[in-house]
């Protein structure tokens, strides 16, 4: 082939090699995770777009398991980047480098039996430190002695976790349980109970309203 030929395609086949990235945050969360039975506790900033829930990212800060990944349902792939640093503002999303593509996903299929229980709950609005706190159990049967699952959920009067979309959990409960949430109580955290203990808890510490713009290249 020609080389003036080679010269002039070099630029185009490389380009061609480049997988260009975009993307645009509107809001993130921070949630608190914690798994009491080890002891292991978990910060992750998820930032998102409130009018396309299609992806987003996350950055996860655990003893074991610290990662900046951007999850795209679209195009069914995920990407990994480098994380060495403490998130502060959101400036700090420049410093994310070196993305790849997240190639530890496996998909498993398993016929999954759907699973008959009695569930039993019950609500509690306390005023005094402004908190709407629903108990659910599911039991399987009506011996009361086999529990599924059992969870506590927390809405509270804070201003610091007002959701931007509205929460699917609130919604959920307010539909399908026909209760009376007030409006200005915003879901804050689960408490999931094995045995009668505290085994894992999720937790909303703030949300907030940004404007980023994220674009980074794969190669």
């Amino acid at each position: 082939m020609n080389k003036l030929l080679i010269f002039l395609l070099f630029p185009i086949l490389l380009f061609s090699q480049q997988d260009e990235r975009k993307y645009h945050f509107d809001y993130f969360e921070k949630v608190n995770f914690r798994i009491h039975p080890y002891n292991e506790n978990q910060d992750s900033y998820f930032f998102k777009n409130s009018k396309d829930s299609t992806y987003h990212l996350e950055l996860r800060y655990a003893k074991y398991d610290t990662i900046a990944k951007m999850y795209d349902n679209t195009i069914k792939e995920n990407v990994i980047f480098d994380l060495n640093f403490i998130y502060k503002n959101i400036n700090d999303l420049k410093k994310l480098s070196n993305p790849s593509i997240d190639k530890s996903i496996t998909s498993v299929l398993k016929n999954k039996k759907a699973i008959k229980y009695i569930e039993d709950f019950e609500f509690e609005h306390d005023t005094i430190n402004k908190q709407f706190i629903i108990h659910k159990i599911q039991r399987k049967d009506n011996k009361k002695k086999t529990i599924i699952n059992e969870h506590y959920f927390f809405f509270s009067k804070n201003k610091n976790i007002c959701p931007i979309n509205n929460s699917k959990i609130k919604e959920h409960f307010i539909k399908n349980y026909k209760l009376e949430i007030p409006e200005d109580y915003h879901y804050e955290k689960t408490l999931c109970l094995i045995d009668g203990k505290i085994n894992t808890q999720d937790q909303i510490i703030k949300i907030e309203k940004i404007d980023f713009d994220l674009s980074f290249i794969i190669k």
